[in-house]
Formats: structure tokens, C-alpha cells, sequence
């Protein structure tokens, strides 16, 4: 996936999750891209694919990615802060 595909494109205007069915997206199955960004930094992306075509997350899933989402963003922030590159 490009730095400039539809779905990083998007996420870097509103860093909120989205759904992946962007026309354009390299990403070729139906699921949601969560932000990965600390202090406005956009560290990259994280998707996670529906479990069944069509069967979007129900809130409370949503919301429990987004927030392993933004607690890996610190995590990988806080390596890079700390000189540690990721593998």
C-alpha cells in the first residue's frame, strides 16, 4: 500500500477510523483502518477485516480496536522517542 492510497489519504485529513471500502484503496477486503498517530503524527495505519462480508463492528468492538490503536501508536512513539527502531 502507497503512502498516497485513498485510505491513508483519509486518515491523514481525519484521523478517525473508517471504513476501508474506498474506491481506489489498495485494500481489497471489507473491514475498518484505524489511525496510527501520537501528538498529530501520523504513524501509520491498522485494519482489521469484518469477520463476514458485510458484517460491520458493533460499537463496543470499534471502539476496543481504536483503543489498542492509539495505545500502540504510544508504544511505537515512545520506541522512537527512545531511539529503538521497530522491526
Amino acid at each position: 500500500m502507497g503512502i498516497d492510497d485513498p485510505a491513508l489519504v483519509r486518515l491523514r485529513a481525519r484521523p478517525m477510523p473508517t471504513d476501508s471500502d474506498i474506491l481506489g484503496s489498495a485494500l481489497q477486503r471489507e473491514g475498518m483502518v484505524f489511525p496510527l498517530s501520537v501528538l498529530g503524527i501520523s504513524l501509520g495505519a491498522l485494519f482489521c477485516g469484518y469477520r463476514h462480508a458485510n458484517e460491520r463492528f458493533e460499537p463496543d468492538e470499534r471502539d476496543a480496536i481504536w483503543n489498542v490503536a492509539r495505545e500502540f501508536s504510544i508504544a511505537l512513539f515512545a520506541q522512537a522517542q527512545n531511539g529503538v527502531s521497530p522491526r
